[in-house]
């Protein structure tokens, strides 16, 4: 089960899909649709708060990686255009 954390990242960010690919979408998840997500292949989960708020939370998704904001140029480049990447 997903339990408060989720819901606490959700309540404080809300989270945003990014496709890749040929037609770039973006639309916000509800937690529910992350939650049947999480684990699938292909699901990058990039959480972009500061390295503070990174460093000393205990709420991080299992499997999201910390990435800089506003750096997203030089870090997008790392991961497969057919992945599906979910910025939070």
């Amino acid at each position: 089960m997903i339990g408060e954390w989720m819901r606490r990242i959700f309540l404080l960010a809300g989270a945003f899909i990014l496709l890749a690919g040929p037609c770039m979408a973006e639309q916000v998840l509800t937690k529910e649709q992350m939650r049947d997500m999480l684990g699938k292949p292909g699901l990058y989960v990039i959480d972009i708060r500061t390295e503070k708020e990174w460093g000393f939370t205990t709420s991080k998704i299992p499997g999201a990686v910390h990435e800089v904001r506003g750096q997203q140029p030089t870090w997008g480049k790392k991961y497969p255009k057919d992945g599906t990447i979910v910025v939070y």
